[in-house]
């Protein structure tokens, strides 16, 4: 991260620009650097993005909400073309696909399972080559040691 900026270090330059109230994480884990998003946003120029996803998209990550009363949006796409929404509200996701035309692809919210304070590993994919959907999660809860893990696979008719 140099002025606001996160640097891309897969040789394309598909650099993000931050908006708002995002640091350097002052601690070290095992996979290197984090991010603490607090009100703001980390943006992508889908214009000058190279290696744009076009069939199918996976995002993946790691979140530790403050709250879930607050809806948080983990992951949007605006503009043109076909969007995708991937947000926390009320300890629920819901992952979402309009199509280029704004038509509903698939629209999904699972059960509450994200706690305040606790950390998750959230995981949705959309292949429009098999026009399958995925949704899986790992809500871990270090103070009582337990941990919970659920697959959800569709098949879109």
């Amino acid at each position: 991260m140099h002025s606001g900026v996160v640097l891309d270090d897969s040789g394309l330059h598909n650099d993000g620009k931050i908006t708002g109230n995002i640091h350097k994480s002052s601690r070290n884990f095992k996979c290197g650097s984090a991010i603490d998003i607090r009100g703001g946003s980390l943006l992508f120029d889908g214009k000058t993005f190279k290696n744009r996803p076009r069939e199918a998209v996976t995002i993946a990550l790691w979140l530790k909400p403050e709250s879930i009363s607050t809806t948080y949006v983990l992951f949007g796409t605006e503009g043109g073309g076909a969007k995708y929404d991937l947000r926390l509200a009320n300890g629920m996701i819901h992952w979402s696909h309009e199509d280029d035309l704004d038509q509903v692809t698939f629209s999904m919210d699972t059960k509450p399972f994200v706690n305040a304070g606790e950390w998750a590993h959230i995981g949705a994919t959309y292949d429009s080559r098999t026009n399958r959907y995925l949704f899986k999660y790992l809500a871990i809860s270090l103070s009582s040691l337990y941990y919970q893990a659920l697959p959800i696979h569709f098949q879109l008719d």
